[in-house]
């Protein structure tokens, strides 16, 4: 992987809490996805959210006081500052197996963009049937981005970006530190507690360079500086090596030493996409508003209604924020 376009850090952001003495801490992860409204206002409402695993919000309610997340954002300017938003607020999955925690909040005027969930890998495609072929395969490069809870960044947050590839493919459903069976993929890659609801990307670039594609998304994904070569793979849900096994640890002589496996467990893009079925009749309402306040607009200038979120050209303002 040669490139890793800057936008892609644009999606992330830090999770934490404050404990009873009002002190603050990381928890994790988490990104911004958008997807397009219905097809008379696609270009102009896109709803946003924010996307985790379900267990760092687990570990907020645990360990915070007062029910609240703090979400960690970068400003327009040079800084960085911490909103909270309600415990009750976030939602999971359905499925309790699978490692997933969305909030609907708009990104508003702070220095960050959503991944729209159109370019996301469904059912381990990465182009659709109408154009192309290519699924994920073993080998396939990834990279995510997200928390070191030792460098988060003073004056603003400093993800780090780690790449690896894809080690095992959704065959099997794969036992969970807690028991719990998960459909995820498996990549080899050094993760870490913070990294937990990183975003995690494959580069459709370089998959399977050895038959180049002749057409679809694949085919268009060979301009280096865009992000348009990504597709959003899934989520971090953790890594394999939080318990010592006689083949996890090294000895120094001295002493036992804890060793990461160096595999992390990703649960797919297509679980978000089922995490936000449940605000279905929210947006509909919503929908409806927007388009109520656009057929009533006295047009003095430009009064073409903006997007909330996007990556790429189109700036971005907050109709969402809760």
């Amino acid at each position: 992987m040669a490139y890793f376009p800057p936008d892609l850090l644009k999606c992330v952001a830090f999770l934490g809490y404050k404990d009873q003495v009002g002190e603050f801490h990381f928890a994790g992860s988490a990104f911004w996805v958008s997807r397009a409204g219905p097809e008379d206002i696609k270009d102009e409402y896109r709803p946003a959210y924010l996307v985790t695993a379900a267990h760092v919000i687990d570990k907020i309610q645990t360990d915070g006081a007062g029910r609240r997340v703090w979400v960690r954002m970068n400003t327009k300017g040079s800084g960085q500052e911490s909103v909270d938003t309600p415990l009750e607020g976030w939602r999971t999955h359905p499925d309790k197996n699978v490692d997933i925690a969305v909030l609907k909040i708009g990104i508003g005027g702070y220095d960050h963009a959503a991944w729209p969930l159109e370019r996301c890998v469904i059912g381990d495609k990465l182009d659709t049937v109408e154009t192309g072929d290519r699924k994920v395969e073993l080998g396939d490069e990834i990279c995510f981005a997200g928390l070191f809870h030792p460098h988060a960044g003073q004056q603003r947050n400093l993800p780090i970006v780690r790449v690896g590839t894809v080690a095992a493919l959704r065959e099997e459903p794969v036992t969970s530190r807690d028991g719990r069976p998960m459909d995820v993929y498996l990549v080899e890659s050094r993760s870490i507690g913070g990294l937990s609801g990183s975003p995690v990307f494959v580069d459709i670039r370089t998959a399977k360079t050895t038959r180049p594609p002749t057409y679809g998304s694949m085919a268009g994904a060979y301009d280096p500086s865009s992000p348009g070569r990504f597709k959003l793979l899934g989520l971090v849900h953790g890594h394999f090596g939080d318990d010592i096994l006689p083949d996890a640890t090294a000895d120094d002589g001295k002493e036992k030493v804890h060793i990461n496996m160096g595999i992390a467990m990703v649960v797919p893009a297509e679980k978000i996409q089922e995490a936000l079925a449940g605000y279905a009749n929210q947006e509909e309402i919503e929908a409806n508003d927007f388009r109520e306040r656009k057929a009533n607009v006295i047009s003095v200038g430009d009064t073409t209604p903006q997007p909330n979120v996007t990556i790429g050209k189109t700036t971005f303002t907050n109709n969402q924020k809760e």
